[in-house]
C-alpha cells in the first residue's frame, strides 16, 4: 500500500537499513522483484543533479542485484554505497 505521494508508509518497510537487508535477502533467494519510480506532473525522466539517468517515471524495472562497494574516498573504511542493478524489460 502506497501513500499519496507513491511511497512505501515506513511502518510497513521498517527503517532504510531493514529493508536493505531485505532486499539483499531476496535477492540472495533469487526472487523476483521489480520497482518503480513515482512521478509528479510533468516529469518523465529522473534527473539526478541534473544529469540524466535513464530512469523513467511510471516505467517498471526488474531488481536484478543489490549490492555495497565501500566509498571510493576511504575517507571511512566503514562507509559504503548501496547499489541497486535494475533491468528494463522493454529493452
Amino acid at each position: 500500500m502506497h501513500d499519496k505521494l507513491g511511497n512505501f508508509p515506513s511502518n510497513q518497510t521498517g527503517s532504510k537499513d531493514e529493508f536493505w537487508q531485505q532486499l539483499k535477502l531476496r535477492v540472495k533467494e533469487k526472487s523476483l522483484m521489480g520497482c518503480s519510480r513515482s512521478s509528479t506532473v510533468g516529469e518523465k525522466e529522473y534527473l539526478l543533479d541534473g544529469e540524466r539517468t535513464g530512469i523513467f517515471m511510471g516505467h517498471a524495472y526488474g531488481i536484478m542485484d543489490a549490492f555495497e562497494i565501500p566509498d571510493p574516498e576511504m575517507i571511512n573504511p566503514r562507509k559504503t554505497h548501496r547499489l541497486i542493478r535494475v533491468r528494463n524489460p522493454h529493452g
